[in-house]
């Protein structure tokens, strides 16, 4: 065998799944550079990870630090938080090294991530679905508290060791696969250590690398596995001062990019991945407008298949319409529903709210006719006329929720108010919502606070298969708050 055929055999030769970590591909993206001259466009590959994500860098660098300082002794159970990437690295580097993990996610976290870290032989804590990374991170904190001796936990979101991967690997990376050419590099922020690390490495080499973090556009956000910073437990290892910018980013435009890089390049990469590439598209326009070459670099940190849901089970409403969980009301439709239930008082309104079958987004409010009233004149037995729980959509309007489930923009809630009792879901509304313990449709159901100044805010419920009922997801606050920028709607905290 000749010395360059050795030396590419040897290539894939490793003496543990951990030497695999690291020296991902970089690819470049020239669908996204149609209106782009001059710039290009490159793509980071972390998939392409033993673990299958970017997370398996800072994970071993956390576990391989701790050992280095004796800081995991023999006994001891790796602990975490995590939205789940994190999770699977921990639970893979922990099977290579014969360390038990344990996980806390939180409760809405992919079915596929958390089967993976199962696989491993993992132990998952499910938190609090409504309290995010966040309720993860107390939860896991609390843990700790109460049992010091027995968990070793690296907590990614303070750890130097995080940051130090991407810095000492990545970054690196980067610099070399494109020969010191890089402008830009543009990634999303979850623990921020890809951000911090890669930065810091590439304007070491060259202090004009500008460095630009990508972020959710507000709080109740379908971007899985990235933080909001104003609403967020900020990591202490975040230093915004090092970046040369924020780009609020909204699920919808993430989610597209997610599927244009699927059609126009091949690569189903995960939701913070095209979230990091629109951003990187924003940039590129921006230089090309301006007349200035660059070459922006970002990070594809997962594939799709993370966020896959389980075969039948709880999916099987997804399944029919292949539309993602729980979806999230734009500004403008929760005002047009607001605007119903104020026009409708003192009776309860009723309507539906339809979205792109792509997206998370449900952004076009429909009002339907509440017939309830006249159903009470011929039986006011059956059909009570209680303006606080009485509502039942037109035959017409239930005809076209149905219809709309076959389209491109399928009916994704229906709402209805509640008049001057609170946005719960009632017995009877659990009632109405199913047809033999089933859901009727497969949408959420929005139930508005209507009083008489006006609405007091919203509640979202949606189907749990385990409980075999409608439970709360999200609260939506009686205005829109501006602070939060545009489009973004205040998330108030379910009540125990």
């Amino acid at each position: 065998m000749s010395t360059d055929a050795l030396a590419r055999a040897r290539l894939r030769v490793a003496e543990s799944v951990t030497d695999l970590i690291g020296d991902t591909p970089l690819v470049r993206l020239r669908a996204l550079e149609t209106d782009t001259p001059g710039v290009e466009i490159w793509g980071k590959c972390e998939f392409m990870n033993p673990g299958g994500s970017v997370k398996d860098r800072p994970a071993h660098q956390m576990i391989l630090d701790a050992q280095r300082r004796g800081g995991l002794p023999e006994g001891q159970t790796i602990i975490d938080a995590t939205s789940g990437n994190t999770g699977v690295a921990y639970s893979l580097i922990g099977a290579a090294l014969g360390v038990p993990v344990t996980l806390v996610m939180p409760g809405n976290v992919s079915w596929a991530r958390r089967k993976i870290a199962e696989t491993f032989g993992t132990h998952v804590i499910l938190s609090d679905p409504m309290e995010g990374s966040d309720g993860a991170i107390r939860a896991c904190r609390k843990l700790v508290a109460d049992e010091p001796g027995r968990y070793f936990y690296p907590d990614q979101y303070s750890n130097p060791s995080n940051p130090l991967a991407h810095e000492g690997t990545t970054g690196r990376e980067i610099w070399e696969q494109t020969d010191g050419r890089v402008t830009h590099f543009v990634a999303g922020i979850g623990t921020s250590g890809t951000i911090m690390g890669v930065g810091r490495r590439l304007k070491s080499y060259r202090r004009d690398i500008r460095v630009w973090a990508v972020e959710p556009d507000h709080p109740l956000h379908g971007l899985e596995g990235l933080k909001h910073m104003a609403s967020s437990l900020v990591p202490a290892i975040y230093h915004p001062d090092e970046l040369d910018g924020v780009m609020p980013m909204s699920t919808e435009e993430a989610w597209d990019m997610c599927e244009r890089l699927g059609k126009d390049e091949g690569l189903l990469v995960g939701h913070s991945s095209g979230a990091a590439a629109a951003g990187a598209v924003r940039l590129a326009r921006e230089l090309a407008r301006a007349g200035k070459p660059g070459v922006i670099v970002t990070v594809f940190a997962d594939r799709a298949d993370r966020y896959f849901g389980p075969p039948g089970g709880d999916s099987a409403a997804l399944a029919r319409t292949a539309t993602p969980p729980h979806p999230i009301i734009t500004e403008a439709a929760l005002a047009a529903i607001y605007a119903h239930a104020r026009r409708d008082y003192p009776r309860e309104c009723c309507g539906v709210i339809h979205g792109s079958r792509s997206t998370a987004v449900a952004d076009d409010a429909r009002p339907c006719r509440n017939v309830q009233d006249e159903l009470h004149a011929v039986d006011p037995a059956g059909y009570p006329r209680d303006a606080r729980t009485a509502y039942n959509l037109d035959t017409a309007d239930l005809f076209a929720l149905a219809k709309s489930l076959r389209t491109d923009r399928p009916a994704k809630i229906v709402y209805h108010s509640h008049v001057d009792s609170g946005a719960y879901f009632s017995d009877m509304d659990q009632a109405a919502a199913q047809i033999d313990g089933e859901p009727t449709y497969p949408v959420d159901h929005v139930v508005i606070d209507a009083r008489r100044d006006g609405p007091h805010g919203a509640a979202q419920f949606a189907w749990d298969a385990q409980a075999r009922k409608y439970v709360l997801v999200r609260r939506y606050a009686s205005t829109p708050d501006p602070a939060r920028g545009p489009g973004a709607i205040t998330p108030i905290e379910p009540s125990s």
